[in-house]
């Protein structure tokens, strides 16, 4: 037997079928709404990963160029000039010391006596 356009159980099945279109499609929205999200927390995911690693290769470049007594340094400039002169005066005291015995070596091999009656 056809099927009559102007049957009604037709027209029932249509509106049927479009009266639970909104149904059939909520559920793939949904889907794709959950894979998207599970898509950017697993991007996020990686870009966290990707920072915690080149954060770690900062601090070990940070730690063999001892960067942090370079920046205590440079907050304290006071503590740094007190470093440089400490360092400047000992190294004129070692010079002037090795002057002297170099003076008193010299004084020794071509004037004996004298050196004698100095150190009496």
């Amino acid at each position: 037997m056809p099927i009559d356009a102007n049957d009604g159980s037709l027209k029932e099945a249509l509106e049927g079928l479009s009266s639970k279109k909104h149904v059939v499609r909520e559920l793939p929205t949904q889907d794709r709404d959950f894979n998207q999200e599970n898509v950017l927390a697993s991007k996020d995911l990686l870009l966290v990963k990707e920072l915690q690693k080149s954060l770690n290769l900062l601090l070990t470049a940070f730690d063999s160029l001892k960067f942090d007594d370079l920046l205590l340094f440079i907050a304290k400039p006071f503590r740094m000039l007190l470093l440089h002169f400490l360092s400047s005066f000992i190294r004129g005291v070692a010079f002037a010391l090795g002057v002297l015995l170099v003076f008193l070596m010299f004084a020794n091999s071509f004037f004996p006596k004298i050196l004698i009656n100095f150190m009496l």
